[in-house]
């Protein structure tokens, strides 16, 4: 039988005091969880706002939420009072959130006591101490864990409210104490952050509902009303003070989630506190719903009217922060914390059941079996998801931004000449200490307003600095990067977690790109471009204009290519607006220009090398457009800033110089373990030391006494020849040199003449190669030539018809000594008892035979189709080789051109 709304277990006299003893306990350990490693992390983005905002006195407070953050204002002020006194470090802005959090917990056992007993309070508070996503906001410098202690605190009176006064709070009044508490709360919340206004629209739905079922009259429902606008009324002031601040309201930075995504955002973190997890935690989701049924299930027995009342009030607070979501200009989950306290109190309910009195159990024991085990299954997923969300919560990859370690760089390595640019209301550098290089802060939020930022920011500073916020929206094109590359040229960047710190050596003042018309076809979405470079780095703007509606994402491969029509660098990138948006968001031949940065690899040769853009979606490829020609001038600086050869794993070369005046300083293999006979890519780095004439040094593959493969540079004998470097000028080569079919080591050389050196030894994978023949269904053998031998066959089917071919599959083993350099068909037959053809199918193997090693087994498929629609009977089916090329046999050892196979083949109607 379900227990009544609030029902509690009677205790002796003598232990009256222990559930708040217990309770006490409990926020003692919340406490030691929230304050430990609490300075540890570094502030991150939003932290260092509210440093900004509550530590430089009132009137920048002020300017600040009206302008900057445009949240309400309650926390900020609590901040400000409190950091007043116990100053400002990162322990002590935070605690603030940690005396939040413990408010939030108490109000939290009391709201679930309210709805279910006290047994229910005690477990969704122990649920909520551990809670990772409880912590983790506990643990920061932001809003969060007051919005969800006000919360808690609303929902709690509103409770007790609705307990007091049995036909609803406006039918009988209620206590005055307990309506001033709860309307001080809710105006407290809502004062806190805009997504408590879901909360209190749920809660607003439920109350009218009550007067509407108890036949309230008139003046029930504006004492009610009159509430919510006294409440309101802090908020209300607030908002006519933020629109009528000019530049407090933004357009929308992104575009809401759709509902499945923003549920599962949210679920996502309400279990571990972070966002988005990897997809090796996405099954974490999948858990919670089965968490959540055997919760109402449970929850339900114990108190089917409590439970339908959270049930329902969850579900509608939910539905209204999604359009609340849809409504604001942007979203985190996060805003969403305060909606998981119904689930922490259904939780509460569903365990209570493990704390029913003896003498109940045995009242009832079938039905408290029941709900005892639903509530031990509840206790037993709830505790997974705890553990597995605390594993991926203190995961590094989930680990807050390293805002200390950039600033403990900068101290390093800046020095009081450089300009320092942070993107807009990044504080972080202001509250570490980054050295004596002065930060400036670019605000813009168009491209027009970013140039003229840049220019003065940076003025006639000879070295600048770019902290980038991984995560940043305020420059989705990369015109900051664009603009600072076509003015200076990037020497060095670092990362650090959630940072990318880049270093510019300026050239010239920070200017706007020269465009001009390019010469494509008509219809081309490419109308101008410009092409800027250092030699390092080309600085690319292209002006695109769809010439149709595009209706998926596009994207641009950009590419430079050399004379030789081979690919040096690529740069593959969204396309967007002005605003972020994709092409699909477009409008037909808006004009919008876009702005990328390719890097040149160091040791590319000067010349004349030509810039191709290729648009393409994820079904098409949509225009390809050659963007122009660009000379790249000689290029002694061997540095790497962009991290163009970082795909490339280096191995030093040792040896002396191969000839005078030319050292080979280092190579690179994409393979050192080919896995079948293929071209191996190899990439060898020059550089000229004195007099070299025209040597041309060449590279081979070679096994004992004998060369197997051997290849000569285009680039140092035509198209750069050494005699045209200068002393110390470093050059990237790409030569790319065939594998033989070879078991064993084989050496790389390199040299000229008689004087080569061996760079390193390669060696065929024979993982992927078979060499015992699994066992055939038919074992038949013989030889063909001195290349390849039959050792058995399988047949699916040994009957053909018309509609079914025969599925045949042949065993070969391969047993040439050397290479084969003759290609080679395999032809499979079926003749009738006159010998004439009945079926046929031709093809060479897979792998081809240029590619067999000695002693490798090939399995070879062939289905064999009819050409003689009229036979019907018996066939035999017959195996031979030819040459692909002269279409002559290869004679099978002990006589004849082919051989027959075992089995007989019929050949029948469908």
């Amino acid at each position: 039988m379900s227990q009544q709304v609030g029902a509690t277990h009677s205790l002796p006299r003598a232990t009256l005091l222990t559930p708040y003893a217990a309770v006490l306990v409990l926020l003692l350990a919340a406490f030691v969880l929230r304050v430990w490693n609490l300075s540890g992390p570094s502030f991150w983005w939003d932290e260092a706002f509210t440093w900004q905002t509550t530590s430089h006195g009132w009137q920048n407070l002020w300017q600040m939420l009206l302008t900057g953050d445009r949240n309400p204002p309650l926390y900020f002020l609590s901040v400000a009072l409190w950091g007043s006194a116990a100053g400002r470090s990162e322990f002590s802005l935070r605690f603030v959130s940690v005396l939040w959090s413990l408010v939030g917990l108490a109000f939290l056992f009391n709201l679930a006591k309210q709805l279910y007993a006290a047994a229910a309070g005690w477990w969704a508070l122990v649920l909520a101490m551990v809670s990772p996503m409880s912590v983790v906001y506990a643990q920061e410098a932001r809003m969060y864990s007051p919005l969800f202690a006000l919360t808690a605190a609303t929902l709690y009176f509103g409770v007790r409210i609705l307990r007091t006064s049995r036909d609803g709070l406006a039918c009988k009044g209620g206590s005055r104490k307990l309506i001033l508490a709860f309307l001080l709360f809710e105006a407290g919340l809502l004062l806190t952050h805009y997504f408590a206004l879901p909360v209190i629209g749920a809660l607003n739905l439920f109350a009218l509902l009550m007067l509407w079922r108890c036949h309230a009259k008139f003046s029930g429902y504006a004492r009610w009303i009159g509430g919510q606008v006294l409440a309101a009324l802090p908020l209300a002031i607030w908002l006519a003070l933020v629109v009528s601040t000019p530049g407090s309201m933004i357009q929308a930075a992104e575009t809401a989630p759709g509902v499945f995504e923003w549920l599962r955002q949210v679920i996502t973190l309400w279990l571990t506190g972070i966002r988005d997890l990897r997809g090796d935690w996405i099954w974490l989701l999948p858990l919670a719903a089965i968490l959540l049924l055997i919760v109402l299930g449970s929850a339900a027995r114990v108190n089917l009217r409590s439970t339908t009342l959270t049930s329902l009030f969850a579900l509608a607070s939910l539905v209204a922060a999604y359009f609340t979501t849809i409504a604001l200009t942007s979203f985190h989950p996060r805003y969403t914390v305060s909606g998981s306290i119904p689930f922490f109190v259904l939780s509460g309910g569903a365990l209570s059941a493990l704390s029913v009195d003896r003498r109940v159990l045995a009242a009832d024991h079938r039905s408290n079996l029941i709900n005892r085990t639903l509530s031990g299954l509840t206790l037993i997923v709830a505790g997974l998801l705890i553990v597995f969300g605390w594993h991926a919560t203190t995961s590094p990859v989930y680990a807050k931004d390293d805002a200390r370690g950039v600033a403990a760089y900068l101290k390093q390595h800046a020095e009081p000449a450089d300009v320092i640019l942070t993107e807009a209301n990044d504080y972080t550098l202001n509250y570490y200490d980054h050295g004596p290089a002065q930060t400036r802060m670019i605000r813009a939020a168009t491209e027009a307003d970013a140039l003229s930022q840049l220019r003065d920011a940076i003025g006639d500073a000879q070295r600048v600095w770019l902290v980038h916020w991984m995560v940043s929206t305020q420059d989705p094109r990369d015109y900051w990067p664009f603009l600072l590359e076509q003015s200076g040229s990037l020497q060095d960047w670092t990362s650090y977690r959630g940072y990318e710190l880049y270093r510019y050596e300026m050239r010239s003042a920070v200017h706007e790109p020269l465009l001009v018309e390019c010469a494509g076809p008509d219809q081309s979405p490419v109308k101008q471009v410009a092409i800027d470079s250092d030699g390092a780095a080309l600085a690319v703007a292209i002006e695109w204009q769809l010439p149709v509606k595009y209706f998926d994402p596009a994207r641009v491969s950009l590419r430079l290519i050399d004379p030789r029509g081979e690919r040096l660098a690529t740069a593959d990138m969204p396309v967007l607006n002005e605003r972020g948006q994709t092409t699909d968001h477009w409008a037909v031949l808006q004009p919008t220009i876009n702005y990328y940065v390719l890097a040149v690899p160091p040791g590319t040769p000067p010349g004349a090398y030509t810039v191709v853009a290729q648009l393409y979606s994820a079904r098409d490829v949509l225009a390809e457009e050659t963007l122009g020609t660009v000379k790249l001038p000689r290029r002694l600086d061997a540095g790497d800033p962009y991290r163009a050869l970082a795909g490339y794993q280096w191995e030093m070369v040792t040896q002396p110089e191969i000839m005078p005046g030319l050292k080979l300083e280092a190579f690179a293999l994409s393979t050192h373990s080919p896995w079948q006979p293929m071209p191996i890519d190899v990439t060898l780095r020059w550089r000229k030391t004195g007099e070299a004439g025209n040597a041309v040094p060449r590279l081979r593959l070679a096994q004992a006494d004998r060369v197997w493969s051997e290849t000569q540079s285009n680039l140092l004998e035509r198209d750069y020849p050494i005699g045209q470097w200068v002393n110390g000028e470093t050059v990237i080569d790409r030569l790319a040199i065939d594998y033989p079919p070879l078991r064993g080591p084989i050496d790389l050389q390199i040299g000229q003449g008689d004087r080569w050196i061996t760079l390193t030894t390669i060696q065929l994978d024979e993982s992927h190669l078979m060499f015992n023949p699994p066992a055939p269904q038919h074992v038949q053998a013989a030889q063909f030539g001195n290349f390849a031998q039959l050792v058995g066959y399988a047949l699916k089917s040994d009957v053909l018809t018309s509609d079914r071919p025969v599925l045949v599959t042949l065993y070969w083993r391969a047993t040439n000594t050397w290479p084969i350099t003759t290609p080679y068909t395999v032809f499979t037959q079926i003749l009738a008892p006159d010998g004439h053809l009945v079926a046929q199918h031709d093809a060479p193997p897979n792998p081809p035979t240029a590619q067999w090693v000695s002693g490798q087994i090939v399995k070879d498929e062939h289905s064999i189709q009819i050409v003689d629609p009229s036979y019907r009977g018996p066939a035999t089916l017959i195996v031979g080789w030819y040459n692909s090329l002269s279409v002559q046999r290869v004679p099978v050892s002990g006589g004849g051109e082919y051989t027959t196979l075992q089995t007989p083949i019929f050949v029948a109607d469908r």
